[in-house]
């Protein structure tokens, strides 16, 4: 499972309840915080703990706008990994059939 802002409070939450339902996590957050420093420190330390708690954890240290990137992550999963990588935009166009 994707988990945007997994470095967050609230991405880091579930990304470990996700996790203890037995998914695979994977968590994007691009540990940009404009407010300070400690702030990202604070980030860096959620997706740390992630990483001890869920030893299947994977973090990639992507932005959500960067389209391209995020789709590269998460078509995989997807069903039809052969026909996604053919038409990537289909599965953002319409659902699955």
């Amino acid at each position: 499972m994707l988990i945007p802002s997994s470095s967050g409070l609230s991405g880091s939450e579930v990304s470990l309840f996700f996790a203890r339902q037995g998914l695979q996590i994977i968590g994007i957050d691009n540990n940009s915080e404009p407010s300070s420093s400690d702030r990202k420190g604070i980030l860096a330390g959620f997706a740390a703990d992630l990483q001890r708690e869920i030893p299947s954890y994977r973090h990639e240290g992507v932005d959500i706008r960067d389209r391209q990137r995020v789709l590269s992550l998460s078509l995989p999963a997807q069903v039809g990994q052969t026909w996604s990588t053919v038409n990537p935009s289909y599965y953002l166009l319409e659902p699955p059939k």
